[in-house]
């Protein structure tokens, strides 16, 4: 059977002034078992960080999950833009793996640009 899991995005607003390598215990504690890590206006976490937390999360069994930026923007008539979007997700693609992360979200963005929703996608 799935095991359905609980969790915030981001810290909760209770928890804003714990550092985010003891959120993982301290969500525990409030009976939820999953996070996502926001990075939605932009990858602000380092290596290091990104691994403690990760270590964190699995001794106290909490999911991960990261949330890209809400800047991207896949289907932009800029070059520019679609090449600092793909930056972002990849970006977010590796603070996702140092932090053993198990998916991460994104949207694609906006398709005002396109001519049609099939040329956009």
């Amino acid at each position: 059977m799935v095991r359905l899991r609980f969790g915030p995005a981001g810290k909760p607003v209770s928890l804003k002034n714990i550092d985010l390598i003891r959120i993982p215990e301290k969500l525990r504690e409030m009976g939820l078992d999953a996070m996502e890590y926001e990075a939605v206006r932009g990858v602000k976490i380092n290596e290091e960080k990104a691994k403690l937390f990760g270590e964190e999360a699995r001794r106290n069994d909490i999911l991960l999950s990261l949330h890209a930026p809400y800047f991207i923007n896949l289907a932009s008539a800029k070059e520019k833009t679609i090449e600092n979007s793909i930056k972002r997700l990849n970006a977010s693609i590796q603070a996702a793996n140092w932090m053993g992360a198990y998916v991460v979200v994104f949207h694609p963005g906006y398709y005002t640009d396109a001519s049609s929703y099939d040329e956009a996608l």
